[in-house]
């Protein structure tokens, strides 16, 4: 277990397709909107590790900030499970059914 100040214990399970790996795109897409989190990789032991899980670290965010830092981690998952890719828009489908 991590000892990094407040968190989200166990991990957050996101939905299957979203790969929450340091490599994958929602590490990235986190990245340009300024957040960041540990991937759930990091938690668990094994090759099989599931990569669509985060975990969360409040211990070096302001308290007012952390809303913020939701809502563009919930931006960035949105987008990454419509099938969007760092740097570029969701597909147009994924885009109206938004809309």
């Amino acid at each position: 277990m991590c000892d990094d100040g407040p968190q989200i214990d166990p991990p957050l399970t996101l939905p299957e397709q979203v790969d929450a790996s340091r490599q994958g795109p929602l590490f990235r897409a986190c990245m340009e909107r300024g957040v960041i989190y540990v991937p759930g990789e990091c938690c668990f032991h094994g090759p099989d590790a599931p990569r669509n899980h985060v975990r969360l670290s409040f211990g070096q965010v302001p308290r007012q900030r952390i809303g913020e830092g939701m809502r563009r981690l919930g931006e960035a998952v949105r987008a990454v499970a419509a099938g969007a890719t760092p740097g570029r828009p969701p597909a147009p489908a994924a885009q109206e059914a938004r809309a």
